[in-house]
């Protein structure tokens, strides 16, 4: 409320023209990328009394997840020496894809990600080169499984060509058991994505917002059990405060490009 006039205002910086609130926008938004499809996430926002349609719950997730992505990837998560990577089946849009993802094993910090036609023969290395642009650095091990497009990507963005940089192992002749093991990156195919499949099911492969809205939820806003109950981003040094981490990051990121 106006001090001077009486009058109340909305705070809605990164909202405005929009006809639900800020409230509504990310609770749908959590909703969607929580693993509920987008009719349910519509049908459910009819009891905060606002009547929508899931379209228009998909074009709010992908142009909020875009916009907090762009903003918290140019803060560079504080991660471990060791990463994982594999890849994970999906059906998007009715078609057979693939989604790589890039995982630390430390910190549980999913960073980078990639859409691919194949399993092992489309090239990856753009993933390991956006990884090391994300994180400013390379690991000192990564972790995979047999496939050579994983190998000829290590090779090519983070094994050492020059004795005095940073040497990197690749670890691929893995085990489903023992001390060499990628359990970590099946619990996050499971838990994180193969969960929300259906959130992708109306994807095409150039619209990676949705994927990168799950990137959002797994890093910044998903309480990790295996992490105290933090969030990964938290325990690479990314603090998002408030109840409605959404709602933070959004604002964050307007303010950041308004100056």
């Amino acid at each position: 409320m106006c001090h001077d006039c009486g009058k109340k205002f909305i705070h809605n910086l990164g909202f405005e023209r929009k006809r639900a609130t800020p409230e509504q926008i990310t609770q749908a938004v959590d909703l969607l990328f929580g693993g509920l499809s987008s009719r349910k996430v519509a049908s459910a926002l009819t009891m905060t009394g606002l009547k929508t349609t899931h379209i228009t719950v998909q074009n709010w997730a992908k142009q909020y997840a875009v916009l907090m992505e762009a903003f918290v990837d140019k803060i560079t998560p504080q991660v471990g020496e060791q990463w994982r990577t594999d890849e994970l089946y999906l059906k998007i849009k009715g078609n057979h894809k693939y989604l790589f993802a890039m995982l630390d094993s430390e910190t549980r910090f999913w960073i980078a990600k990639i859409v691919a036609e194949h399993k092992g023969n489309d090239d990856v290395a753009p993933m390991f080169k956006q990884a090391k642009k994300v994180t400013g650095k390379v690991p000192t091990t990564l972790i995979s499984d047999k496939a050579a497009n994983f190998h000829n990507a290590w090779k090519k963005q983070y094994k050492s060509k020059n004795f005095l940089h940073k040497d990197s192992e690749h670890i691929r002749h893995i085990h489903l058991s023992g001390d060499m093991n990628n359990n970590q990156m099946e619990s996050f195919n499971g838990a994180t994505l193969r969960h929300r499949e259906k959130v992708t099911r109306g994807l095409k492969k150039e619209d990676s917002a949705i994927l990168s809205g799950l990137r959002i939820y797994h890093n910044h806003v998903r309480p990790h059990l295996g992490l105290d109950g933090q969030t990964p981003g938290k325990v690479a040094g990314i603090h998002v405060e408030g109840d409605n981490k959404y709602l933070t990051m959004i604002q964050a990121a307007v303010k950041s490009k308004t100056g």
